[in-house]
């Protein structure tokens, strides 16, 4: 759940019982807030962010168009990217970045198809 440009993850605890064929869960009492990077892609066609990979919101794609990131973060993580009405088209060899190197994204957007390539360990 998206609330004020933060995710909010919810732990959930559950409880198996012998006599009972259904698992009680309940949400824990405090949400646990990821971080959310946020790219405003009007600020030029490639840009660069010190946040480690992690859940990327994309703001202001224009059709037909290319744009380059470069992941600086410090810590091996995965990605994930999102913009209203967007597909994102991952590479089958798509995975982590490495620990303390730059991680190189591309995209292309045609439609509502976002093309994405990466090129880890710089």
């Amino acid at each position: 759940m998206m609330r004020n440009g933060l995710v909010l993850a919810f732990v959930f605890v559950c409880a198996v019982t012998v006599a009972a064929p259904i698992i009680p869960c309940h949400a824990a009492t405090a949400p646990v807030a990821a971080p959310v990077t946020t790219i405003d892609w009007s600020r030029g066609d490639i840009q660069d962010t010190p946040a480690n990979c992690g859940e990327m919101v994309f703001k202001n794609l224009k059709d037909k168009h290319s744009y380059s990131l470069l992941v600086r973060g410090t810590t091996s993580g995965s990605c994930s990217f999102q913009a209203d009405g967007l597909k994102f088209h991952l590479p089958s060899s798509f995975g982590p970045t490495t620990d303390g190197t730059i991680t190189l994204f591309n995209f292309l957007r045609v439609g509502s198809d976002v093309i994405v390539t990466w090129q880890p360990g710089f």
